[in-house]
């Protein structure tokens, strides 16, 4: 009996420490993308938000140059 145990879990060992490793692979992909897309986001939040300040003092410039 001891046999056929040792023999299960030499056959089925390797296998669940690949797919072990495949799963932490994946998480760590996952979370490094995710990490990526969240830093984009908000450089591109970052880029909006000076790109609307510099179109609206633009604006304000403009009509205080037609008006005035």
């Amino acid at each position: 009996m001891r046999t056929l145990e040792r023999a299960f879990l030499r056959i089925t060992t390797p296998f669940d420490r690949r797919q072990i490793k495949k799963a932490i692979g994946s998480v760590v992909t996952i979370t490094a993308i995710f990490i990526e897309v969240v830093n984009r986001l908000m450089m591109w939040r970052s880029i909006a938000k000076y790109l609307f300040i510099t179109g609206g003092a633009l604006l304000a410039l403009f009509l205080i140059n037609i008006l005035g």
